[in-house]
C-alpha cells in the first residue's frame, strides 16, 4: 500500500521526532497533512488503575509517558477518551492551530503495510511530534497490556500520519464511535491509497 497525491506543497514545521511533513492533494483536490515520524505511547484518559510502566524498548521505542494526564484535550459527552479504547493521535500544541485543525478531525495512522483510521483528540507538547493511543499501537499487533500493566513502547521511525483536513467526526462535547472515525476516513483514504 502507498500513498499517493497528485499535488504536493512543502510545510515548514520542525518538532522532535518528526522526520518530514508535506501538504497533499486527491485528485479531486482533498487536501491532506501528511507526516512521517516516531509514534510514543499516549495514555491520557486511562483512569482505571492500571499501571503504566516504563520499558526498555521494544521496536526500539524510547516513549515514556512522562506527561501522563487523566484526561485528554477531547471531552466525549462529559467524559474523556480512553486511550485503550479510542484510536486517537497527539499533535504538538499550537500545531493545530497554525493549520486549521479542529479537535475531533479524522486521520489514518500507518506503518508497514498496516493502518488504522484515528482521530485527532489530544494536544502534547509543543516541541515533540509523534505520540498516539495504546489503541492505534495495538492496532499494528504490539501489546502494550500485559498482565494488567501497560507496557510503555513506542515506535522509533517509520510511522505514517494521513490527516484529513476539514474532517471531524463529531464536535467535542459529544459522543462517537470507532464505526463513525471508519465511516469518515474509509473514502477517504481511498482517494489517496493505492
Amino acid at each position: 500500500m502507498s500513498i499517493h497525491f497528485a499535488r504536493t506543497s512543502p510545510v515548514n514545521e520542525h518538532f522532535i521526532g518528526l522526520t518530514s511533513i508535506i501538504e497533499g492533494f486527491a485528485a479531486d483536490d482533498t487536501p491532506a497533512l501528511y507526516t512521517e515520524s516516531k509514534l510514543d505511547l499516549d495514555t491520557d484518559g486511562i483512569n482505571n488503575g492500571q499501571i503504566i510502566e516504563p520499558n526498555p524498548g521494544h521496536l526500539g521505542g524510547s516513549g515514556w509517558d512522562l506527561d501522563h494526564q487523566w484526561k485528554t484535550s477531547y471531552d466525549q459527552a462529559g467524559s474523556w477518551l480512553c486511550a485503550l479504547e479510542i484510536p486517537y493521535f497527539v499533535l504538538p500544541g499550537g500545531f493545530a492551530a497554525r493549520h486549521g485543525i479542529s479537535l475531533g478531525m479524522v486521520g489514518t495512522v500507518l506503518f508497514h503495510d498496516e493502518h488504522v483510521h484515528a482521530v485527532y483528540a489530544d494536544s502534547g507538547p509543543s516541541t515533540k511530534y509523534g505520540e498516539a493511543s495504546v489503541k492505534v499501537h495495538e492496532s499494528f499487533g504490539i501489546t502494550i497490556v500485559k498482565n494488567g500493566r501497560i507496557r510503555n513502547i513506542g515506535i522509533d521511525s517509520g510511522v505514517n500520519i494521513l490527516m484529513y483536513l476539514g474532517t471531524q467526526v463529531a464536535k467535542p462535547n459529544t459522543h462517537f464511535t470507532i464505526d463513525q472515525i471508519n465511516q469518515i476516513a474509509d473514502p477517504l483514504f481511498n482517494k489517496f491509497s493505492t
